[in-house]
C-alpha cells in the first residue's frame, strides 16, 4: 500500500503542475493584454479551438487521479492531513469546473461561432465585453488552481511523516 500511496501521490504532483503551468504561463507572459479586440478575438478562437479539446481529455485523468487518491489515503483521514488536503484539492477543482462551464463555456462557443475575419461593430461590442469578463474568468480560475496547487505541493512533505506515525502504531501494537 505505501508504494500505491507514493505513486499516486506524485502522479497526483505530476497532473497539478501540468495544469499550473498554464496559469504560471499567463502570469509571466500575459502577451493576449497588448491585442486590440480583433487580435484578441483571432487569439482567443485558436487558444479555445486548441485547449478546449486538450481539457475535455485532460480534466478527467486529473479528477480520476484526485479521487483515486482520496480512496488510496481514506483509512489515514485520522493521522494525516494528507486525505483533508485531496478533499478539499477535489472541491476546489468542482468548483473551478462549475465556474468554467458556467462562466467561460458560453463564451468561448461565442468565439468559436464567430468569422473573427468579418466581425460587425455590434460582434466587435461582444468581443471585447467577453475579452473583459474572460480576464476576471480567469482570474478567479488563477486562484482556485493556486489553491490546489499549494495543497498538493505539501503532500509529498507530509507523506513521510504519515509513514513514521504508521511505523510507530505498529511498533505499539507488538
Amino acid at each position: 500500500m505505501k508504494t500505491l500511496r507514493v505513486i499516486s501521490i506524485y502522479l497526483l504532483v505530476l497532473c497539478t503542475t501540468f495544469y499550473v503551468g498554464i496559469g504560471v504561463f499567463q502570469l509571466i507572459c500575459p502577451f493576449e493584454q497588448h491585442f486590440d479586440t480583433i487580435e484578441f478575438a483571432k487569439y482567443w478562437k485558436i487558444v479555445d479551438g486548441y485547449m478546449g479539446k486538450r481539457m475535455s481529455i485532460f480534466m478527467p485523468i486529473w479528477l480520476l487521479v484526485v479521487i483515486l487518491n482520496l480512496i488510496v489515503f481514506v483509512k489515514t483521514w485520522r493521522r494525516s492531513p494528507i486525505f483533508w488536503i485531496i478533499l478539499s484539492t477535489l472541491i476546489i477543482l468542482i468548483i473551478d469546473i462549475s465556474f468554467t462551464i458556467t462562466h467561460q463555456i458560453p463564451i468561448n462557443k461565442f468565439f468559436q461561432s464567430i468569422d473573427v475575419n468579418n466581425l460587425t461593430e455590434a460582434q466587435i461590442k461582444i468581443v471585447q465585453q467577453y475579452r473583459e469578463a474572460t480576464d476576471k474568468n480567469f482570474d478567479e480560475r488563477k486562484m482556485h488552481v493556486l489553491i490546489v496547487f499549494i495543497l498538493i505541493s505539501l503532500l509529498p512533505y507530509l507523506l513521510p511523516r504519515l509513514y513514521k506515525e504508521q511505523a510507530k502504531i505498529n511498533k505499539n501494537e507488538s
